[in-house]
């Protein structure tokens, strides 16, 4: 749905319309899971239709809004694109103190700010987009040569979790932005081609995944490190 609605946004000349569609998507898919019994949401069409209801905010969120964003800060894209996701996970910031559990999504959010406002005094995105780079590679290289019972121990877990979460603040902010950068006249295609990429690889990545061994899983993450 990203392509088309990137483009639907752009023949109208505004975000505002598709923006709010999307709201309303996550809404519906919010109200159903707090009206409809587990039962009900267990069956084929209740699972359809709640998945077409995600997707389709998801791929707002990722095109429209972040178009709208980079249409309203074209100066401090950077910053825009990390405070959007320091904001929008506040939420689970908060869960991340309460509950045991090390998420690297939260960590991405903690370090969002400082590398957007990196990529903007540096004047250039590409160091900063190689650094998470190396981050993703660095997770999935540690996986391949590390054996399970190390990993399972808390400083390796803690490594791991801030390795992803500062690969996931550059994706989420300095990568972005540079996304902007690059298409200035187009941003909302240009977003919805990278959802449209990192879509495809992970639909890929739902049928292989079971088929895989985490050895070439861990190779298959590793690759950025030899890019």
């Amino acid at each position: 749905a990203a392509l088309p609605l990137g483009r639907l946004g752009a023949a109208l000349g505004k975000q505002a319309p598709v923006v709010a569609f999307g709201a309303c998507c996550f809404g519906t898919f919010g109200l159903c899971n707090l009206i409809q019994d587990p039962d009900t949401l267990g069956t084929w069409p209740a699972l359809v239709g709640l998945a077409v209801a995600f997707g389709f905010g998801r791929s707002v969120w990722e095109t429209n809004f972040k178009a709208s964003v980079a249409d309203f800060f074209p100066n401090d894209k950077e910053a825009a694109f990390a405070n959007v996701q320091l904001q929008s996970g506040l939420a689970s910031a908060v869960g991340f103190f309460v509950n045991p559990r090390i998420s690297p999504q939260n960590l991405a959010r903690v370090a969002a700010l400082p590398l957007g406002r990196l990529g903007a005094a540096l004047g250039k995105q590409a160091p900063v987009v190689a650094f998470g780079a190396c981050c993703f590679g660095t997770f999935g290289l540690c996986n391949l040569i590390q054996d399970p019972d190390t990993l399972g121990t808390w400083p390796a877990l803690v490594g791991l979790a801030v390795a992803f979460g500062f690969g996931r603040s550059v994706w989420e902010t300095n990568f972005k932005a540079s996304v902007a950068d690059f298409f200035p006249n187009d941003k909302e295609a240009a977003f919805a081609n990278v959802q449209l990429q990192s879509g495809l690889a992970s639909a890929v990545g739902f049928f292989v995944n079971p088929r895989i061994s985490p050895q070439n899983l861990a190779r298959v993450a590793a690759l950025p490190l030899g890019r």
